[in-house]
């Protein structure tokens, strides 16, 4: 029921079995990081995901201890946060541990604290993906600014690829300039003059996005 539950969340099931998602995942191959970025991009907007993206900052190291008053702080039951700690271990043993999530340190068997590392080499697909993912969430925000991306601070129904990644500016220049000129269908940025600005097509979805792959 646990694993079916991940599926779900990751949006590798629905109604009626394994998802189109899914299926993209199974061409990839999940031996690929651009599978683990994908289902990353779905999991940020389950509640314990969301939490542990939105509250672990990047290259930061959380101990156990640290973290688990963080959740009771921030309204979970004191009762579960011990299984939610083990959770968040069980997916650092997985390469959700390289787009992102970052690595635990153990002492014997136990994880004693967990550091958030980036993505080093993300696909840009993964990235646009993550963006449409972004606007669907925002009620249709398809037009916005590599500052709002950047700035983790905003109350969103949208997470942020720069927040999910641990993306700096430098590094969503690049990408976004690259998918303009190879995705131009989907997506056009322009940054000149210190300012910038991100278009996505209205009439393209972030399942459109997964045709790609």
């Amino acid at each position: 029921s646990f694993f079916k539950r991940f599926l779900r969340d990751a949006e590798l099931l629905d109604g009626s079995g394994f998802s189109r998602t899914a299926e993209i995942i199974d061409q990839i191959g999940i031996d690929n990081l651009s599978s683990w970025g994908i289902m990353l991009v779905n999991l940020a907007y389950t509640p314990q995901i969301n939490w542990y993206i939105k509250r672990l900052k990047m290259h930061e190291t959380y101990s156990k201890e640290y973290t688990l008053s963080l959740l009771v702080s921030d309204g979970a039951k004191e009762s579960w946060v011990n299984d939610i700690w083990s959770s968040f271990g069980r997916f650092l043993e997985l390469p959700f541990n390289e787009v992102g999530m970052g690595h635990s340190e153990k002492l014997k068997r136990h994880i004693v604290s967990i550091t958030r590392t980036p993505w080093q080499n993300p696909d840009p697909r993964v990235i646009l993906y993550s963006l449409y993912k972004f606007a669907e969430k925002c009620g249709g925000y398809y037009q916005f600014t590599l500052g709002r991306l950047l700035n983790h601070e905003i109350e969103s129904e949208g997470v942020s690829p720069t927040e999910i990644f641990g993306l700096g500016r430098n590094q969503m220049e690049k990408l976004l300039t690259g998918l303009s000129v190879n995705y131009p269908e989907f997506i056009n940025a322009s940054f000149t003059l210190d300012l910038d600005n991100i278009t996505l097509r209205s009439e393209k979805t972030s399942q459109d996005v997964l045709k790609l792959f």
